[in-house]
């Protein structure tokens, strides 16, 4: 069985509530919405990943357009069908309101802190403040060589070749 996050759960049934009243043609009865909804959560969760931070709010516009649109109780690929694509972290970034952007600036001068006063307890030479950090990944981000490697290939001809040339053996792609 796939994980089922709860706030998904929760989601999911506040949707097909909405949905049950606006009397659709084929709407389940209302003492089994609550089993409709864990088949719903079954056929949903299956083979896919959630998170709460990127995908609430895409469940809620999902549902939103299925009560817009249908005329018929739907089913759970129409719900995937209705559902948003997921913002980027620019896009996130874009609408956030300029006091999250700069408690999201604080927050990361603290952590800077933290690990500059880490790295002295540590011993070691220097602050890690000093040393260049890698910028934040957004979950849709993907390991990969360069800019030319893909999800598939993440490991494009030009490095693969590079790595040979310096390690002098053969890298498996």
């Amino acid at each position: 069985m796939n994980y089922q996050p709860e706030w998904l759960r929760s989601e999911v049934l506040d949707g097909l509530c909405k949905l049950v009243t606006l009397s659709l043609d084929r709407t389940p009865a209302v003492d089994v919405v609550v089993g409709t909804a864990e088949t719903w959560m079954e056929a949903i969760c299956h083979r896919r990943e959630w998170h709460e931070a990127h995908d609430r709010m895409r469940v809620r516009q999902a549902f939103t357009t299925l009560a817009a649109t249908c005329t018929t109780w739907p089913n759970p690929k129409q719900f995937l069908d209705a559902l948003p694509p997921r913002m980027t972290a620019k896009e996130r970034q874009q609408l956030m309101s300029p006091e999250e952007l700069q408690q999201q600036e604080e927050s990361r001068a603290r952590v800077n802190e933290m690990l500059d006063h880490m790295a002295e307890q540590l011993g070691t030479n220097k602050p890690a403040s000093s040393t260049p950090r890698q910028p934040v990944t957004a979950v849709d981000d993907f390991p990969r060589c360069c800019e030319n490697g893909t999800r598939e290939q993440p490991l494009c001809r030009q490095c693969r070749e590079w790595a040979q040339e310096v390690h002098g053996q053969r890298i498996h792609a």
